[in-house]
């Protein structure tokens, strides 16, 4: 088993040639290694700042296709925010069930997007977030804060609240679709 360095991020949605590395660069660089990664949020507001729409990470939401952790300070403490500009963070795996991606000790807000999932939008992935807060996210379609809407993984909500989002179809919260499996545990 080979050990992958742990990545600490700073605040700022840059990509740039520089000795910092931002949360978007991270995110491009564990997606390009294959394998599980993590990455170390500090305490703060990470905000997304690059409008676009793409899947390979270069603006909007942030796209997640290989396994990761992303590990905050603590909820409240270490906040990603989409600022109303993009969901905030978009999982993509090539086949169901295909990556695992959690989310701890960190706060999701401000996501929005005119489809799925305002706050995290999960495909052909599992899911685990712990210790967290997903508020005031909204999606036009399903799944204001969390959105498995097409069923292809599964969900683990674990000692973390989900509230305050907003969907103008189902799952203001979240929605699980498909064969999609929720659990929810002391939250």
């Amino acid at each position: 088993i080979m050990s992958r360095p742990v990545v600490t991020v700073r605040p700022a949605d840059t990509v740039a040639t520089d000795n910092f590395t931002s949360l978007r660069e991270a995110i491009t660089k564990a997606n390009q290694l294959p394998g599980a990664d993590t990455i170390v949020l500090p305490a703060g507001v990470l905000s997304i700042s690059r409008a676009g729409d793409d899947n390979d990470n270069t603006a909007g939401d942030f796209d997640i296709t290989d396994s990761l952790t992303i590990q905050g300070a603590g909820a409240g403490v270490s906040v990603v925010d989409g600022q109303q500009i993009d969901r905030v963070f978009d999982i993509l795996g090539s086949a169901p069930s295909s990556i695992q991606v959690a989310f701890q000790g960190l706060t999701i807000r401000n996501g929005f997007t005119f489809e799925f999932g305002g706050g995290i939008r999960v495909g052909n992935a599992d899911l685990v977030v712990r210790d967290s807060v997903v508020s005031e996210n909204r999606a036009s379609l399903l799944g204001g804060g969390i959105s498995n809407a097409a069923g292809t993984g599964n969900v683990t909500i674990n000692r973390t609240m989900v509230n305050r989002n907003v969907s103008n179809g189902s799952g203001g919260g979240i929605i699980v679709g498909g064969s999609g499996v929720l659990t929810v545990k002391d939250s």
